[in-house]
């Protein structure tokens, strides 16, 4: 089934294209018969050159998605967002010459593929798959003949491409896609040119601007790859088969209240990270969190795997990843704190080489305890990466016993934090932004070059006459401030604070089970007693009467003995009366049997029972110790639990305790982590830095760390030889991240074809956390996850789904195709519905539609409970649409002099159009007043609706009229936020189905009312609205507001 799997995300992503760029600048469009950009270029200055991309047959991108739809499910609408770019059929890659270049082609697959599907008519889905499969050979047949379409001039010779050439070609291409129709193999062409180095690495290609999905072959990669059986934990979890998720053994953390206990358990001091954040020592983590934090270093550090993390909206999912950074950073400054010199680090060169300028380069193999710990933050969602990379380094994220002290490569951070960010450039007023160099944002290779230029060649930023990158900072030949000895002891001093805290109340963890357990040991050790007083007893009773017996066998003998002697003395005698004799010597013989036969029963049963009183009696004295023994035991088990009790109710006095009244107010528990306090807090923050400030030292005194360190960012720039094998590259990366522990990326940018990663292999990487885990399409991050160890997912399946247009009808037809459940379909799961599943610390929330949870609700795993940011009501609504009830509201509003949330009811809504002129003016009449009558800053109104063609109006009218206002549809906001949200609604009134599609399902009702963090405002038709699904619950949680 795996495969399957993999091969169903194969076909859906074959019609994912790719956009190609805009006319503009450097892209320009090219008719028939035009001369050719390549033919008369301007010279370019020595060691450049010109290149260029050539699009053939360019397109709307929806147009692929509209007549899949029409192929599929004619006449019906379709609801999946499309997209509004271009793409093209087909695309190569000509040189400064004007040359082919060899390998550089590519088909479109998905304008192939839909070509491929119309003419064939309605097919069984098996056949389909097979179609498509072939691609591979498709494409490599259009090359072939693009080629000899480029090259046939004269007779074997070969020139560079001319009119004709072209035209040869966009036949070669029409004739491959001409069943898609000419709406998609249309007539234009565009071409951008790029300049490029003439003398690069030999190894190198020149890359072309894919037209299909990257995807595509990370696909087959991964595929090959298990097929091979080169697969880790987190890769074979992720990919668990249906059913067999739904055998785990599944623990609800809300509902069951045994659970609930273990779970409190699993957040014991003697689980917890020793690192810690330094963020507001007085600020504590919440229960969900720190269960979330623990089990993610316990399970998944020791051996990795996969762990979903549901987050809802407002819950502190950066707090938990800044948590976990915290946490490896600690840990493997332990691993450095064990060396001897900071040289032991290192062992044999992989790969030496010169750059370009004739530098020696050189990758050593990094020592395997310090390897793991890498940390790839990666998302779809740009916003979302550039948010960790930033926030990371920033010093506003550090408390304030912290925030002007703390430093880790401060002027380095600063460069790369700047370069990447302009808009932050300038003199900031409070000091310096950045307080440490632990994270950067890579990625595409733009982001990739400002980095390398910040955090090495300090060229990135052209205002900074000062830059200080590490190049320098390590090359500095200053007398060193510290010792390694120095400061690996400052790095154990920090530690042993941190132990000393940890102790005590790892001491009275241990009492709490000691105390949880002691009433089934005495209730154990009472049955033992019982049964051995029993036993005991049992002896005791066969001796006394074994003993009793053989006392009165041995009367009897001894009255036996007495009876026979004086029979004997009665024997008749025959020579005084022979008479007598004769008549009574028989029955004195009988009589004298009957008493020697009664004597010598009563002998062997004297013999017999004392034999058993004497076996028995030291028995019985062994089972009557043995009960003294076991009474004794009980005793002490009782003064023990009395004395556990003792400490226990002195233990209560200790911070964080998690006293019983904590453990029953279930509002108390969430709100806040046992164990914690300002103090260990603050010891915990100080190991952080202190592991920091180790890894700083370890870099300015390993022996050649310059070379090393250039070396690694040669491979992060990408201009190092293509020829580096597997092992040296994951070893650069494994220098780099040495020094910046976090990298974010986007999945678009993670590894493919020339992406930062696409050279490392299964488990190369430490750690992999995806954030917004919730939006990201199931396939998108296959390869991430092969190639990562540990894998922490962070999402919440409850707000937006992953965006895909491929229609209904068409996905469901490819899924059967390939003979998949819906579990797998990517319009209803997603990176964190597919770890949530293979959860087993979780809950169930709202209803599941599909899949194994159906009918029990959807599983979510390790939730987070407490939400921060939202005002009533719009927490309520959101607990109640999207999470059964179950969160937990600490927050308290702090706008009461602002108008209450309601709705603006804007009735007789226009037929024949989603866009509502009415609820247009309503939007502009409510804006004022919030803005000019309550003083609201217009950037803190936010203003989205479900339609574009909605949010396409209110930009032209209010938004071009108010550069600070914001918003755009539902889909495009998710992780912003805003005092006051305004949602309007619009819609046809005449076609109900746009409704039910956007309230069937909670997500986007509770993405629009979670963006608000004091008032959320509705503008529509309520009569209309009230009835599509979740938003019958809206209708009654919002007032109706006077206009």
């Amino acid at each position: 089934m795996v495969d399957e799997i993999l091969r169903f995300w194969w076909a859906f992503e074959l019609f994912s294209p790719q956009k190609v760029p805009q006319l503009g600048g450097a892209v320009t469009p090219w008719r028939q018969r035009r001369p050719l950009p390549w033919d008369g270029a301007e010279p370019v200055k020595e060691g450049w050159a010109n290149e260029y991309t050539v699009y053939v047959s360019v397109y709307r991108s929806d147009l692929i998605y509209r007549q899949l739809n029409d192929v599929f499910c004619p006449g019906e609408e379709s609801f999946a967002p499309l997209r509004t770019d271009r793409t093209a059929c087909a695309a190569f890659l000509v040189n400064h010459e004007g040359y082919l270049v060899d390998g550089l082609v590519e088909l479109s697959a998905a304008a192939w593929g839909l070509s491929i599907v119309k003419d064939c008519g309605p097919l069984e889905p098996r056949r389909i798959a097979q179609l498509l499969g072939g691609f591979r050979e498709v494409n490599a047949n259009f090359a072939e003949q693009v080629a000899a379409a480029a090259q046939e001039r004269g007779a074997g010779s070969r020139h560079p491409m001319d009119t004709a050439a072209m035209e040869r070609i966009c036949a070669v291409v029409h004739d491959f896609v001409d069943g898609a129709g000419p709406s998609v193999s249309t007539a234009e062409i565009r071409i951008k040119r790029a300049r490029v180095k003439t003398e690069t690495d030999p190894h190198e290609r020149p890359r072309l601007e894919f037209l299909n999905s990257f995807h595509l072959r990370e696909l087959e990669t991964v595929r090959a790859a298990i097929n091979a059986g080169h697969v880790g934990r987190a890769m074979r979890q992720y990919l668990t088969p249906d059913g067999l998720a739904e055998q785990l053994d599944r623990m609800d953390v809300v509902a069951e209240e045994n659970v609930i206990s273990q779970v409190v358990r699993r957040t014991g001091p003697d689980r917890m990270p020793w690192g810690r954040w330094p963020s507001n020592p007085a600020h504590h983590l919440a229960f969900g969190q720190q269960f979330a934090v623990d089990e993610a270093m316990a399970t998944l550090g020791s051996g990795g795997g996969l762990m979903g993390v549901n987050g809802p909206p407002g819950t502190g999912k950066s707090t938990l990843l800044r948590e976990i950074v915290a946490a490896n950073v600690v840990e493997r400054a332990r691993q450095l704190a064990g060396l001897q010199t900071p040289d032991d680090a290192f062992g044999d060169c992989l790969a030496d080489w010169k750059n370009e300028k004739g530098w020696d380069r050189g990758v050593w193999q990094l020592s395997r305890e310090l390897s793991g710990f890498e940390m790839v933050v990666a998302s779809s969602n740009n916003g979302a990466v550039e948010n960790v990379s930033n926030e990371l380094p920033a010093r506003s994220q550090l408390g304030e016993p912290w925030k002007h002290s703390a430093g880790y490569f401060p002027k380095s951070a600063e460069d790369v934090l700047l370069a990447a960010n302009p808009k932050l450039r300038g003199s900031p007023e409070n000091g310096p932004l950045a307080w440490g160099l632990i994270a950067a944002r890579l990625g595409n290779k733009d982001n990739r070059d400002t980095f390398a230029k910040a955090f090495w060649l300090g060229t990135a930023n052209p205002d900074n006459e000062t830059p200080t990158p590490l190049r320098i900072t390590l090359n500095r030949k200053t007398p060193r401030t510290t010792t390694w000895e120095h400061a690996v002891e400052a790095f154990r001093a920090a530690e042993q604070a941190v132990q000393d805290l940890l102790k005590p109340r790892v001491a009275a963890q241990q009492r709490i089970d000691e105390h949880a357990a002691l009433p089934s040991t005495i209730a154990a050790a009472q049955t033992a007693v019982d049964k051995a007083n029993a036993h005991a007893g049992a002896l005791g009773t066969q001796h006394r009467g074994h003993d009793q017996a053989a006392r009165t066998a041995a009367v009897q003998i001894a009255q036996l003995r007495h009876d026979l002697a004086t029979h004997e003395s009665g024997k008749p005698s025959w020579w005084r009366h022979p008479y007598q004799w004769l008549c009574g010597i028989g029955q004195w013989n009988t009589d004298k049997q009957d008493l020697e036969k009664d004597l010598a029963a009563a002998s062997v049963k004297w013999h017999w029972h004392g034999s058993e009183a004497i076996r028995l009696l030291p028995v019985a004295t062994q089972a009557q110790t043995a009960a003294l023994q076991a009474r004794a035991t009980l005793e002490q088990l009782q003064d023990r639990q009395r004395a556990v009790q003792v400490a226990i109710d002195d233990d209560t006095h200790m911070p964080g305790y998690p006293t019983e009244e904590w453990r029953k107010n279930r509002r108390l528990r969430e709100l806040r982590a046992p164990w914690l306090d300002e103090e260990l807090n603050i010891a915990r923050s100080e190991l952080f830095l202190a592991a920091m400030d180790l890894h700083r030292v370890f870099l300015e005194q390993a022996d050649g760390i310059s070379l090393k360190m250039a070396s690694a960012v040669d491979v992060v720039w990408g201009i190092a030889p293509h020829t580096l094998s597997a092992s040296a590259v994951t070893a650069a990366w494994q220098l780099l991240f040495v020094a910046v522990p976090v990298v974010s990326t986007t999945f678009a940018s993670f590894a493919a074809p020339g992406a930062m990663f696409s050279r490392l292999g299964p488990e190369s990487l430490g750690w992999l956390l995806i954030d917004e885990a919730g939006q990201v399409k199931p396939e998108d991050a296959v390869g991430a996850i092969w190639r990562s160890r540990r894998v922490l997912t962070v999402g919440d399946p409850r707000q937006l789904q992953p965006i895909v247009s491929m229609p209904d009808a068409a996905e469901e037809t490819l899924a059967r195709a390939f003979g998949v459940s819906s579990t797998w379909k990517p319009s209803r799961a997603s990176v964190q519905g597919l770890a949530d599943r293979t959860g087993q610390w979780g809950t169930r929330i709202g209803e599941d539609t599909q899949g194994d949870d159906a009918e029990d609700g959807l599983w979510v795993s390790a939730p987070l409970l407490v939400h921060r940011r939202c005002d009533e009501p719009m927490f309520s609504i959101c607990n109640h649409i999207a999470y059964s009830g179950i969160m937990t509201h600490a927050n308290e509003c702090r706008c009461s002099a602002l108008p209450e949330s309601g709705w603006i009811d804007v009735p007789n809504p226009r037929s024949g159009t989603k866009v509502q002129d009415n609820e247009i003016r309503a939007l502009i009449e409510h804006i004022d007043v919030l803005a000019n009558k309550h003083k609201v800053k217009r950037s803190e109104i936010f203003v989205v609706s479900p339609f574009r063609p909605v949010v396409e109006r209110i930009e032209a009218e209010v938004f071009a009229a108010d550069p600070e206002m914001r918003g755009g549809t539902v889909h495009s906001v998710q992780g912003q936020e805003a005092d006051a949200v305004i949602l309007v609604l619009g819609g046809d009134p005449d076609k109900n189905r746009s409704r039910e599609w956007a309230g069937d399902e909670p997500n986007l009702l509770n993405v629009a009312v979670s963006r608000a963090k004091h008032r959320f405002y509705v503008i529509g038709d309520r009569a209309t609205w009230s009835t599509a699904g979740h938003f019958q619950h809206l209708a009654k949680a919002l007032p109706v507001l006077d206009r």
